[in-house]
């Protein structure tokens, strides 16, 4: 097979043996994070349950910490089924396992998908909850309640199963006969058109909706800036008004003199309403900013059509995927540092207290 001059400068770029040492040190370091991120979410599901499942609001948070922490269960997996890969390559397989360890390695990956899109639509559910509640806090107050909360959770959940099913079907680990061994074993097995109904299915999944939930949680941060800053100026209205008339003549007389009229307060927010708007802000910075790469890697996979898992930029591929999964455990192991910081009642009933 005759390989163009860019092919050849990509193989170089990426060998065999460099992309086990790259994947091996992100895999380590992704397990390091999954590690934290489960005991993190952990310590999230207690401390919502110690605040009382009773609303729609506290629910989302427990819930994502669920999801957050079985995606990081799948990350771990994954790191351990690449170790047990590695120690086959190592020993010149003489060393190997009944079941095929890079089949387990990419099907660990794959349903990793199921959780993180979860996880994805509740934290925007979270966003856009949190932005109602500073919007039409009476009204959806008694609105969003605990039975919705989990019905809209349920409808996601079949949402990222269906998404992922598709793919399923043209991929699986069957019984194939392994030279290197001389045996048969489960391995795994992709179909030729398998790429094709990724590019459907996952285009969409993984491009497309991060873009929107991007760009929905965007507006839900400005429109709660908007508010919280009415409130704000709202309130010191009302106070200025009411220590303008508890003024003596007197005072109101030298005030006149010295031209010393009531300022106007700053829109700047302060207290209760900075932290909620901090909290938003913080937890949909990350999240653009891990979700990123996997709109990226999509969209570049379309374009290169060459970029695949079984075509000449394989390592490339598995190696920036490898980049993509490491923002996706970050996003999903930080929270626990943004609720104790911002939220005092999380803080009130956190059992690190």
């Amino acid at each position: 097979m005759n390989l163009s001059s860019q092919e050849v400068l990509f193989q170089s770029l990426m060998t065999d043996d460099e992309y086990i040492v790259f994947e091996g040190l992100m895999s380590l370091i992704r397990s390091c994070l999954a590690l934290l991120g489960i005991v993190g979410n952990t310590i999230n599901v207690l401390t919502f349950i110690s605040m009382g499942i009773k609303d729609g609001v506290t629910t989302s948070f427990m819930l994502l910490a669920l999801s957050d922490a079985s995606y990081l269960v799948t990350v771990i997996a994954r790191a351990a089924a690449f170790a047990f890969m590695v120690s086959e390559i190592l020993s010149d397989y003489q060393t190997w396992y009944p079941v095929e360890p890079y089949g387990v390695y990419k099907f660990s990956g794959h349903s990793g998908r199921i959780p993180y899109i979860l996880s994805n639509l509740i934290t925007t559910l979270v966003s856009v909850t949190r932005c109602l509640c500073v919007a039409w806090p009476i009204r959806f107050k008694y609105t969003f309640s605990r039975k919705l909360a989990l019905a809209l959770v349920f409808l996601f959940t079949m949402f990222a199963v269906v998404t992922f099913f598709p793919v399923l079907l043209f991929m699986g680990m069957t019984w194939q006969f392994d030279p290197r061994l001389n045996t048969s074993r489960p391995a795994l097995w992709m179909s030729p058109l398998r790429e094709q109904v990724k590019d459907v299915v996952w285009t969409g999944r993984d491009a497309l909706l991060p873009f929107i939930t991007q760009v929905i949680m965007i507006t839900c941060v400005v429109i709660m800036n908007k508010h919280l800053k009415s409130s704000y100026r709202f309130r010191h209205r009302d106070d200025n008004h009411t220590s303008k008339n508890t003024l003596s003549p007197a005072s109101l007389s030298v005030r006149k003199k010295t031209f010393q009229q009531p300022k106007h307060p700053k829109p700047e927010l302060t207290g209760k309403d900075l932290q909620v708007l901090h909290q938003v802000l913080l937890i949909t910075s990350v999240y653009i900013v891990c979700n990123t790469p996997t709109i990226l890697i999509n969209i570049t996979s379309l374009l290169e059509r060459k970029l695949s898992i079984d075509l000449y930029y394989r390592n490339i591929y598995l190696s920036v995927t490898g980049c993509k999964h490491l923002f996706q455990t970050i996003n999903s192991s930080f929270s626990v540092l943004v609720y104790y910081k911002y939220s005092s009642r999380y803080r009130q009933h956190s059992i690190l207290n």
